[in-house]
This record gives C-alpha cells, structure tokens and sequence, in this order.
C-alpha cells in the first residue's frame, strides 16, 4: 500500500436508541455523592445489592470491506 496514510478494517459504529442521556453534573452533585457513597456500598454489603447501572444495549453497523485514505 505505497502512500497510504490511513488503513481501516472492520470498522464500526455504535448507535443508541432512546439511551438515558447523563445531564450535567455539578460540584454540588459530585460532594453530594460522595458523601452518600459509603453508605451505598454498606448497604449493598449487607444487603447484596449491586449499584452499578445495567449495561445500555446498542445497535452496531459496521463497515463492509475495507477502507483506505490516501492523502
């Protein structure tokens, strides 16, 4: 591949359908949660709960063939 500047295979891209969108977070926020974490974690100890967010399922497309860039 003489002068090729970019070489792509298998390339993808991820699309979210309805996902939760994160709104900003503030100072505020962050100290409030990190006040409240250790006793998130005690609870979920005790009683065996998980706090961590489910995983966001997407929808994948990916490129057919490969791709170059020649500049």
């Amino acid at each position: 591949m003489p002068n090729t500047a970019l070489h792509v295979e298998n390339l993808g891209k991820r699309y979210f359908t309805g996902a939760k969108q994160e709104r900003y977070r503030t100072f505020r926020d962050t100290l409030a949660e990190a006040m409240v974490a250790p006793f998130r974690r005690l609870r979920s100890l005790v009683f065996g709960l998980s706090s961590r967010s489910p995983v966001v399922p997407g929808l994948w497309s990916k490129v057919q063939g490969p791709r170059s860039v020649v500049p």
